[in-house]
């Protein structure tokens, strides 16, 4: 029987935002006893904050109607310890062939995520994906998404801050920038939950040597003008305050560092930026040797 509606409509109604991110939380910490998955990061919705969801929603529908891009889901990003796979920046395929590195991994210890994945289903609410997902969606089980990353790219991505770098991986480079939210990490390794926030400022620095001079607002309307999500920036402004507040917050602390400065209005970098921004050249230049075959 196709989806409604007003099955959809209930849903979104319903749904309590701060119970619905602890469930996810808990799904994380699960996913984290996996011996190769090393963090688990929340991106996209429900992860970026309260909006009217159900407006998007409805919009998806008008166009397809009873269509299954409607089902309520949720996207994890899992840093994993790869599986031997030489990493090919230049590699068109490079996203697919994660993937299939990452259900290698998986394949070497499937008796160990049949458990947790079956656990997931039976006790944490997650839709089997052997099953209809539109049956899982009426039993309250929600659709998720995985975006594997290996260990060896994550650690190295904050120096992988050039928009070139990232050209054959645009959907990891957007989640970068707009929403990854850490949930889980079962190393004690605080470096990885914070690689998100140094991709972003790397970036922001690299734009303020692009583009110096602008005042501090047209700087971030060019960030997030050129963004992916700008379309949903522009019509939920909840969502675009948000995204501006995280940016002026990663400029405040360049600006505390003495990386970047403001005068009369003005950003720049100043020479102790040039000398970091130097260092971060050679750092790439390094990350873009390792991940070239």
């Amino acid at each position: 029987m196709a989806i409604t509606w007003q099955e959809i409509s209930n849903y979104y109604e319903k749904l309590d935002l701060k119970k619905f991110k602890e469930k996810i939380k808990r799904i994380a910490k699960k996913l984290g006893e996996l011996p190769f998955i090393v963090s688990v990061f929340g991106l996209g919705y429900p992860f970026y904050g309260e909006y009217n969801v159900l407006r998007r929603v409805e919009e998806t529908w008008k166009k397809k109607p009873g269509s299954r891009a409607v089902l309520p889901d949720v996207d994890l990003l899992l840093v994993y310890v790869g599986g031997g796979r030489a990493i090919d920046l230049e590699d068109e395929r490079l996203a697919d062939k994660i993937m299939a590195d990452f259900e290698r991994v998986v394949g070497r210890d499937a008796t160990r995520w049949r458990e947790v994945y079956m656990k997931l289903v039976k006790d944490y609410g997650i839709a089997d994906r052997n099953k209809d997902l539109i049956h899982e969606f009426r039993q309250g089980r929600v659709h998720i998404d995985i975006n594997p990353v290996p260990l060896e790219l994550w650690e190295s991505l904050p120096y992988l801050f050039h928009p070139d770098d990232m050209k054959n991986l645009r959907k990891l480079e957007r989640d970068l920038l707009f929403t990854s939210e850490h949930l889980h990490t079962s190393i004690k390794d605080a470096s990885l939950k914070r690689v998100p926030w140094l991709f972003l400022k790397n970036r922001l620095l690299h734009v303020v040597y692009e583009n110096q001079g602008l005042s501090e607002d047209n700087l971030i309307e060019k960030i997030l003008k050129s963004h992916a999500h700008w379309p949903l920036m522009e019509k939920f402004p909840e969502i675009r305050e948000r995204q501006e507040e995280k940016w002026r917050r990663a400029i405040r602390e360049l600006k505390r560092d003495g990386i970047i400065k403001s005068e009369a209005g003005r950003v720049s970098m100043t020479k102790k930026g040039e000398e970091e921004y130097n260092k971060l050249l050679r750092a790439r230049s390094r990350a873009r040797k390792q991940f070239r075959i």
